[in-house]
């Protein structure tokens, strides 16, 4: 997968701005495939290059012109051929289950307060999906197709959050009753 076909993706739904995409791919996509303003910008650029999409510019008065991007037939036709291919898992990269692979080398404590701190950030992010679901999918089944589609993409992150949450509530314990005294 790459920025490029994500991209294409959100124009699918609605022709944007790069700032909107960028807001978009932080609020939404985002949430499973990052990307800097730089690297948006960057990879419009080469979908225009391509055919794949192609800008409209609108004036502003006392603001700079903006460009209005919205994919192609063939900007279409790409992202459908993409779509039709088999994706590989990726592998994850968690610089915290390494430190507690080896953590038999330091002291629990010092595990346990890293392992805290990521408790908070994955409860943070459970409630930001509870309120993403709250907010725009109250009634998943009266919504149309394209958003129930993308319902199933906050599920997953929904259930992924929750999992990392059990397995850190028997990691802390794991850990606590490690720590010695004193």
């Amino acid at each position: 997968m790459s920025l490029k076909h994500s991209l294409l993706a959100l124009l699918s739904h609605e022709a944007k701005t790069g700032y909107e995409l960028s807001k978009d791919v932080r609020g939404s996509t985002g949430f499973f495939w990052t990307a800097t303003h730089q690297q948006i910008y960057r990879d419009l650029a080469e979908l225009e290059r391509k055919g794949w999409v192609k800008h409209k510019d609108v004036s502003q008065s006392a603001k700079p012109d903006k460009k209005i991007y919205s994919t192609t037939k063939d900007g279409l036709k790409e992202l459908k051929r993409w779509l039709k291919e088999p994706t590989e898992p990726a592998p994850g990269k968690n610089a915290f289950l390494i430190k507690l692979f080896a953590g038999h080398l330091i002291e629990p404590g010092i595990l346990l307060e890293d392992l805290l701190r990521h408790k908070k950030l994955h409860q943070a992010k459970l409630k930001r999906y509870a309120e993403i679901e709250k907010e725009y999918f109250s009634a998943v089944e009266k919504l149309p197709v394209e958003l129930q589609f993308q319902h199933l993409t906050l599920r997953r992150g929904t259930i992924f959050e929750k999992a990392w949450l059990a397995w850190c509530k028997e990691t802390e314990e794991f850990l606590r009753k490690r720590i010695k005294p004193g």
